[in-house]
Formats: C-alpha cells, structure tokens, sequence
C-alpha cells in the first residue's frame, strides 16, 4: 500500500512541479471532499441524537432495573427516528489514519527528507490555532490546541501539512453546517 501512496504522491509531486508540500495538501483536501457524505451523515445523526436526548433520559431512569428492556426501548426509539445503534459512518473517519501511515511511508519511499523534518514552529502553530478554533467549547479548543503543539513538534512536516489542511477543511465544514441549521 505504501507503494501505491508513493507513487499517487510522486504523481502529484510531479503535476505541481516539484512541489511535495502542494500535493500533500491535495491529497488532503481530497481525501476530506470523499468523507464529506459520511461527515453530513454523521452531523445529521448528531442533531437526531440531541433531540432525543430527553427521551433516552426518560427510558434509561423508566428502564434502570432492567437493561434488556433499556435496549429495546432504545432500538425502537432510534427505529422510529431512522437511526441505528451502530452506524458505520464512525469507522469511515477512521480512514485518516492510514492515510496519515501511507503518508508517512510514501515521504521515506520518495527519500523526501525535508517533508519527513520536524516542522517548523509556524506550521505547528497554524495546526494548533485550526485546532483550537474547531471544537464548540473554546476551552476544550484551548486544550486541544496545546496537545496539537506537543503532537506535532514530533510529526513530520508532511504530517503537519496534511493535518493542517485537514483541520481547515473539517472547521469550514462546521461552520457550514452551523449556518445550514440555523433558524431562518
């Protein structure tokens, strides 16, 4: 698999001219367009889910003696609201990580050194401030953002790259889909 991440990457590497720094950041924005469906249809499950909050609290205090009705109850809760205890579209976000190992593995194949250095203190401070500005409670941004700071001082410059780019397409995505729920 490492192969063919290398190959694709040094394809890239080519049609930007040279540039490894502009394909990664391609191949990132590329692979957040492909999870876009699975990111709205999480989203979507989301909203269900916190307005069926009160009602799950309702059956798990009804249902706290018995688990086994607790789940009935809550799988024909979710039934009759299109939802399912297991969704799938959790496991598809998990795409990332071998994607973040192809990466890594491609930049060593390709003998791009420069993309497999620490990145430089600017690049880590945009991947921490993305960071920072994506979770809803800003104190747990802030939190975030310092363990970004830690993480990516230790990844590679290509890692950082991809991560950046990542963070600042999932942010745009919030964004978005906070206006497409807001009252209008």
């Amino acid at each position: 698999m490492t192969e063919l991440f290398a190959y694709i990457l040094g394809g890239l590497t080519a049609t930007f001219g040279g540039n490894m720094g502009l394909a990664i950041a391609f191949l990132s924005l590329a692979l957040r367009l492909a999870l876009l469906p699975a990111t709205l249809r999480a989203a979507r499950r989301q909203q269900v889910m916190e307005r069926l909050a009160p009602e799950l609290a309702a059956l798990k205090k009804r249902h706290a003696q018995s688990p086994e009705r607790l789940m009935q109850a809550t799988q024909q809760l979710y039934s009759e609201n299109g939802l399912k205890l297991f969704d799938w579209t959790s496991l598809l976000m998990l795409t990332q990580l071998p994607f973040v190992v192809g990466l890594t593995g491609a930049m060593k194949l390709l003998g791009a050194k420069a993309y497999q250095a620490s990145p430089d203190i600017a690049l880590t401070l945009a991947c921490a401030a993305v960071t920072a500005l994506t979770p809803p409670d800003l104190r747990k941004g802030v939190l975030f953002a310092v363990i970004t700071l830690a993480v990516m001082s230790r990844m590679s410059t290509g890692v950082a790259i991809y991560s950046l780019v990542s963070g600042v397409v999932g942010l745009a995505q919030s964004r978005a889909l906070v206006r497409a729920q807001a009252p209008r």
